[in-house]
Order: structure tokens, then sequence, then C-alpha cells
């Protein structure tokens, strides 16, 4: 009997002093409570220590909550409901009987005494918890329906046939569909099945190798700078020092990453690392790195060199070592492929005829004013020239204005300097040109500029006017994709946009824009100014006060590279087990993954195929690429870490930052206390602040994030009340950092007129009509494999008919996100039943069908209804538990 242990553990707590391990509420946790919990658990598990402690300490808090709960609703238990509760569990005890009857004298003695009236107090403590609980069960909503619902939902088994269909895929009025197209997919399959493909040597030049070299070098720029500005003082270079310091360091990195190119084209022997990526295809990505490298490297030519290529840690170089064409090995893939480019190609044939026919009927529409230029590109000297590119293209240049109203002259100039040369109509008005840079000649045309220079990357652009038309027809070939801007919709779509616009007419409007300055305080940078630390004597009372948080099960320290296809986390596992750089080749290739890197995590923590798989490796190994989630994750085990309480010497480093951490919060929160306090408009934050510490974003949509702040919902309405320069009624905590804010400037909301918002209507228009004709497409298909229709052969060339075999009513449907409201139909109907068209999202479309249900009875749930009403009560008291230690506070020490 528990209450038996009560003596002992009341004597034992007078000679032990107890250590407050977590406060709930107003209820504390001592460290005797715990142990005692702990042993009344240890012959009951078969679990270890670990696991043991968690528990118990589990149910100390949950009791916690609900002695706090019972204290909030005035729950109490009186003297008759105790004692009724004492006989019920010691009553049978010979010391409390008389003639083998319960004995109310002996009781009465007993409760007065010092141990007796501690006995009585547990059990008090213990019957009002029971109490509450028991009340607060009652108080959830469990219905008859709700368990039968639970039963149903974890008991029936089914098998599902489903298709999720991409509504571009079918979002046309052709005559058509999919299952006459197989004599097309057989003659053109050749033409699809293979996919070209680029293997890659790429190597990276990192700023940090270039921060030492840079110093000197801006030193001496700086002395001069101050030297020839008498107005410019040491003390105010310290921005500028910074921006030269980043700037010196990338040229510095740029002009290794040059001689490393060269040096590697002259197939010299030099130490630079090489990094080889697997065959790559234009979909592929290479990290989180920018997808203009990999679409640019197509490009290229085989064993060509990039030009250095700017990231955020350096600089990088890719050579193209190989050009293949590789067979793509999904069928099915290649299936949709040909299907999207056959619809497309019919979709345009059907649109260039109309359009066709538009401009023919309408040629006087499309009259527009052209010039003819001719355009010269400036670029670089020759092989053997000693002029700099500078001083070449500056020379060219001066001849072609001196002499810019002489074609003969510049005709010449051409040929003695072998300039590349150009003639190109330009349309000055309603159409776009072949080129950005034929537009902005345009542009300038427009203004009367009928010669100039355009700077275009490295090169210069020469342009100068030789013929105007003011009224020319354009080929329709060449405005063709242009044409259906300026094509007049018909009188039926007109009168539909227009009710449109009257019905949804506060749908069109501008946001509300602002503008927000203010000053900010960065927790981090005040934490990185501190000149002082922590003595680790100090820390250690930190330690020792929170010891019993820092037990931790079995765990491991590992980092990993993750990668999205199998092929290249091969090619990266290869190259870091030969000893290439880890980090460089996760630079390149690794992908963001919410696993924490360099972290101790229990193994029971991690997803199962990542721990098993890092149980079996030893200390400083790479495993090979395990498949895992959306990707491929290559793992390396940096240490295993046995169960235990972490030692001071591993927690010291943590536990210092976290004490500095929170004096640069109070730091930075007095210091927007200053200011706040200091200031009413914004004007005045340049009394109380550095520079580096005000800012003001751009003006921009009040609903978006803004630049520092992030998202502002939570203060937007004041802001968008509030005058100009006005400053916000509170301080602004964000993540790391704490703001005052002021509404600097603000763009009112207003209502777009018929014309402003005709573009929008067209394609709210468009899109609903497309949705419907993808929705009666898809439909079509539908009711072919309702009444027993091949759906493989139906639905091959749009991505096919996947089945699921063995589900339950809580498995989630790969793709779909609301997976119970499709359990929910299916529990009305009978095998056999295909769905209606069900949108996925604006872009997906979903139908399933029932192949087989087996669903229990009600006698089954009626035999095991106490389990489930007892799973229910206890999921309903975890949502309320987690809700309630929100509401109260939970401090463990």
């Amino acid at each position: 009997m528990k209450y038996i242990l009560v003596f002992i553990i009341i004597v034992y707590s007078s000679f032990v002093s107890a250590k407050i391990i977590a406060e709930v509420g107003n209820c504390r946790i001592t460290s005797i409570e715990l142990q005692s919990e702990i042993d009344a658990l240890v012959n009951k598990h078969e679990y270890s220590y670990g696991s043991i402690r968690q528990i118990a300490f589990n149910n100390l808090i949950d009791n916690c909550l609900i002695s706090n709960y019972a204290t909030e609703k005035g729950i109490i238990v009186d003297d008759s409901e105790l004692e009724a509760f004492f006989i019920q569990q010691v009553g049978d005890l010979p010391r409390f009987q008389t003639n083998g009857a319960f004995s109310e004298q002996k009781f009465f003695h007993f409760k007065n005494s010092r141990a007796g009236r501690n006995v009585l107090k547990a059990m008090r403590k213990e019957l009002r918890i029971t109490k509450a609980r028991t009340i607060l069960e009652e108080s959830f909503e469990i219905s008859e329906a709700k368990l039968l619902r639970q039963y149903f939902f974890e008991n029936t088994n089914i098998d599902l046939g489903y298709a999720i269909i991409d509504k571009q895929d079918i979002d046309f009025e052709i005559e058509t569909l999919p299952e006459d197209f197989e004599w097309y997919f057989r003659r053109n399959k050749h033409k699809y099945n293979k996919e070209e493909k680029i293997k890659l040597n790429i190597f990276v030049v990192l700023n940090e190798e270039f921060e030492e070299a840079a110093i000197p070098i801006v030193n001496r720029q700086l002395t001069q700078m101050i030297l020839s500005d008498s107005t410019l003082h040491a003390n105010d270079t310290h921005e500028i020092r910074n921006d030269m310091l980043i700037e010196q360091t990338q040229k510095l990195a740029r002009q290794k990453a040059v001689q490393v190119s060269e040096l590697l084209q002259a197939n010299a022997n030099i130490s630079q690392t090489i990094i080889e990526s697997s065959y790559l295809s234009r979909s592929d990505k290479l990290g989180n790195l920018p997808d203009v490298i990999l679409s640019s490297a197509f490009e290229m030519d085989e064993g060509q060199y990039s030009e250095p290529i700017l990231i955020d840690e350096g600089y990088l170089v890719y050579k193209v070592i190989d050009k293949r064409k590789i067979s793509i090995k999904d069928e099915q893939a290649v299936a949709k492929l040909i299907w999207q480019d056959y619809i497309a190609k019919e979709i345009n044939s059907i649109n260039d005829d109309l359009n066709r026919k538009y401009f023919e009927e309408n040629f006087e529409k499309f009259i527009i004013p052209t010039v003819i230029v001719t355009k010269i590109e400036i670029s670089n000297p020759s092989l053997f020239s000693s002029t700099t590119k500078e001083e070449y293209q500056q020379e060219i240049k001066h001849l072609l204005e001196t002499n810019a109203d002489d074609e003969f002259k510049i005709s010449r100039i051409v040929r003695d300097n072998n300039l590349s040369e150009s003639k190109e109509n330009i349309y000055l008005n309603k159409f776009d040109n072949a080129s950005i840079v034929d537009d902005m000649i345009a542009i300038r045309m427009n203004r009367g500029e009928e010669w100039g220079f355009i700077p275009t990357g490295k090169k210069i652009l020469f342009y100068k006017a030789l013929s105007f038309f003011p009224e020319f027809i354009p080929s329709y070939k060449k405005i063709s994709d242009q044409l259906p801007r300026f094509i007049t919709y018909s009188k039926t779509d007109s009168t539909d946009y227009r009710e449109y616009y009257d019905s949804h007419k506060r749908d069109f409007r501008t946001p509300d824009s602002l503008q927000i300055g203010g000053v900010v305080y960065s927790i981090q940078d005040e934490y990185n100014n501190f000149a002082f630390t922590i003595p680790d004597n100090e820390i250690k009372k930190t330690y020792d006060k929170r010891m019993n948080e820092f037990y931790r099960e079995k765990s491991v320290k590992f980092d990993f590279i993750f990668i999205k296809d199998p092929d290249l986390a091969e090619v990266v596992y290869e190259q870091v087990t030969d000893g290439i750089d880890a980090e460089l080749l996760d630079l390149i290739f690794g992908c963001n993954y919410t696993l924490s890197k360099n972290k101790i995590v229990p193994y029971d923590a991690l997803p199962k195929q990542i721990s098993s798989t890092l149980s079996r490796m030893s200390s400083d190994a790479w495993s090979q690429p395990v498949k895992y989630d959306n990707g491929w994750i290559v793992l390396h085990k940096i240490r295993s870490i046995k169960e235990g309480i972490a030692p001071f010497s591993e927690i010291k480093h943590e536990l210092r930052k976290e004490a500095l951490l929170s004096i640069a919060d109070t730091v930075a929160s007095e210091k927007a206390k200053v200011v706040f306090d200091s200031t009413r408009y914004f004007s005045h934050v340049y009394n109380f602040a550095e520079d580096e510490e005000i800012f003001k974003t751009e003006f921009q949509d009040a609903k978006k994030d803004f630049e520092v702040l992030g998202d502002i919902s939570n203060y937007r309405s004041e802001l968008l009340r509030m005058w100009k320069n006005e400053k916000y009624s509170g301080i602004i905590k964000l993540e790391n950092a704490y703001a005052v804010i002021f509404q600097t400037d603000i763009r009112r909301s207003h209502q777009l007129t018929y014309e402003e918002a005709l573009p929008q209507i067209i394609e709210i228009h468009n899109s609903i009509k497309k949705f419907e004709i993808a929705k009666k497409n898809v439909s079509f298909i539908r009711d072919k494999i309702a009444v027993g229709a091949d759906p493989d052969s139906l639905l091959y060339y749009l991505g096919g008919w996947d089945v699921i075999s063995n589900l339950s009513l809580t498995s989630k449907i790969p793709g779909v996100d609301f997976s119970e409201a499709i359990y929910d139909d299916i529990l009305k109907h009978e095998e056999g039943y295909c769905s209606s068209i069900i949108p996925i999202n604006s872009e997906k479309l979903l139908f399933y069908k029932l192949l087989r249900l087996r669903r229990p009875s009600k006698a089954d749930f009626y035999s095991d209804r106490k389990y489930y009403e007892k799973k229910i009560l206890k999921q309903e008291f975890e949502k309320w538990k987690n809700k309630y230690k929100v509401k109260i506070g939970v401090k463990i020490n």
C-alpha cells in the first residue's frame, strides 16, 4: 500500500533538503517528490532509468495542472469524503479496527497525531486531484456518435484508387481525349524519351581566405581618403571601412578564381579542390545556389569554363566536362510530357488561326511608327593590343560620338576597328521589341535622342537612327505572341465583365500601403559587443540548480548533406569519403532541411531510418545515401553520447551564452525604452540613436512582410490609423531584437475603376472558364472509370492511376492535405463508389474510386467501447493540458 510509505517519506523529508525542480502555476514539484514517484514506477515498467524519470516527472506535472484547475473551479474534499476514502484505502489494517470492524475512535486518535495529519493531508491531496480530474473529464464532450466515429475511423480498412490531374493538362476545348492519343505517343516516343544532361567540374574560392590580405589594402585606401577629404574624420569611417573590406575581399577572391581558371585551362597542376557533379538535367538544382548557374551551363560548350559567379561565400567557377542524351526511366513521365507538348501545339494552332484571322481583318489597328537603326557593338580590344578594355571602349566611343552625324565615317570606323554592326527595325509604340536593348532605344527615340550609347553588361552599344516610317504594318509572325493583348473581346464577354465588376466592386481596390521607420536594437549585436564574460563558478551554480534539465537519453551528435537526386547523392558520398571537404560539397549540392546539424539529439527523437543508420555507424564515419522524406541524406556521425546527465564541461558554454543573451536582451530592451520614452515623432529618433540603428522601409503593401520587422499583422491596424511620422503605442518585440517604430507615410486604399480592374476581371473570368472546362473533361474520364473502363489506359498521359491498399481512415493519402474529408465521404458510401471531382488547390483536381471497403459492425464497437472511451478521454486531456500549461505557466528549474 502506497500510503504505508507516506510515514517513511515524512520522516525522510525532515532530514533531507528538498530542491524545487519545477513550478506549475501555484504548485511546486520537489526533487524528493520526483524520486518518490520514480521509486513507485521502477517495479512497474521495464524502461530505462531516463524513460522512467520522464514518466514520473510528467505524472507530477499532470497532478499539478489538475490541482491548479481544482483551485480555479473551487473543487474541495470535505471531511466525510476524506474519511470514506481513508476507510477504503487502509480501513482493513488491524491498527484501525476493533473486533474486526473499523474503529471511529482509533481513526480519531490517528487523525489528530502528527503522522496522521500528514497522511490525511496526502490523501486529501490525491482525492482532490482524482475528483477534479473526474469533473474535468465529464466536461469533455464525448458523445456516443463521437466514440463510434473514432472507432470506425481506426478499424475501417479500404483499398482506394485515385487520380490527381494537373488542371493545365486538360483545361482545353478540343475534341480529342487522352484515350485517342496512343498512336501519337508511339509515333513520337523516340523524340521525347531522352533528355540532355551535363556533368560539371566545380571549384569555389571562398571570401574568408582573403579577409586578412584585404585589411592593409583598405587601411591604405582609407588613409588616402582621410588625407584628401578634410571633412572626413577617422571616427566616421567605420561603416565605410566595412563596405570597403567586403568589396576588397570579393575583388581578391575573384582575381584568384580567374587565376585558377586560367591555370586549369593551361593544364597546370594546382592544389585547388575540384568537385564533380553527377549528370544533371535542366530541372535539377544545385542545392541552394541560384538556378541561373545550371541553366547557363546548358548553353555552354563541352570543355568551356564559366566566368566567376558571385555567391554568398565567394566565387564559383564551373566547367562543362560532358554533355549527353540520357534515357528517361519513367515511361509515364515521358507520356505526360508528350501529352503536354501535343496539347500545347493543338491549342497554339487553334489560337494562331483565330489571331491571324483577326489580324488580317483588322490590320489598320496595328499600324505603328518604326525606325531603322544601326547598332554597333564596342566590346574588347584585339588580343595583342596593349590598351585596356576601358581605354579601348572610351577611344571608340569618342570616335563614334565625334562622327555621329556622318554615316560614311561611321562605316569606316566600323571597318577599321573590326566592329560588329547590325541593322534593326524598332517599333516605337504598342508592341514590345525583340530585346530589352531595343525597347530602351525606342524609349530614347521617342524622347528625340536619335543616337547614343547604351551599356550592356561588359559591352557598350552605339545606336543611330537611319530611317523613320510613321505608318508601318508589322509582320504577323513577329507580333503573333503579343497579339492576344490587343484582340477585342466579344460584347457578351464585355457585359459579363461589367456585371462581375458591379457585383464584386469591393474586391477591386488598391491595397493600403505603408512606409515604416524606426530604430531597432539587436540582442545578438549587444551580445557580440560585450567586453566581459561570466566566470565558470557562477555558471556552475546555475548548472547545479538546474541539473535535472540536463539528463538525456542515449544520444548522437551528427551532421549531414541532404540532396534531392539519388545519383547526385551517390557522387557526394563517394567524394566525401575520398576526403573532399564536406562543407564545400554541402555548399554546392546540399539543400536546406529541418533536421538540426551538429547538435546532440537523443536517438529516440530521430526518424527511425536515420536513428537506425546512425546507431550502426562508427564515430567520424559517413553513411551511404539514405532515402528520407523527399530526398536522400548522407549522414556524418560525429560521436555517440551515453545516457545520463550531461557534464558541466559540455553544458557550460551553452549556459554562459544563455546568461549573456539574457543580459543582452535586457540591454537592448532598455535602449529601446529610452528611445520610446524620449520620442514622439520619427525625426526625434536621430537625437537618441546611431545611424546604423535607424531604419526606413520601402513604401509597400501593408499586408506584406516588411524589411527588419517581418509580419506586422499584430500592429497593422493601429499603424493605418496613425498620423504621418507618429510613433506606435508600444515597443515591438521581434524575434531577436526590440524596435520602436513610426508610421512615416501612408497611402490609403481606393476603389479601382472598371477600366483599371478589367485585366484582373479577364484573368478571373478565364481562370473560372478553364477550371470548368477541366472539370468537365475530368468528369468525362471519371464517368467511364465509374462504369468499369480501365483507368490506367485513360489516365496514362495525365499522371496515371494510383492504388493504395489496406488504408485505415486515419492514413494520409499522398498529395492530399485533406484526407479526413475524403474519408468522411467514404463512410457514407459502399464499395465501387466513384467520387465527384474534388479541387485539391487552384491547379489540381482529384477523384477516387472505392475498390474495397471493410468496416466493423456496431457490435464490434460496443465490445470495445470502454477502451475507446478511455482513449479519447486521454486525447482530450492532452489537448486540455497543452492549453492549460500556456494559461498558468510551467517553469522547469
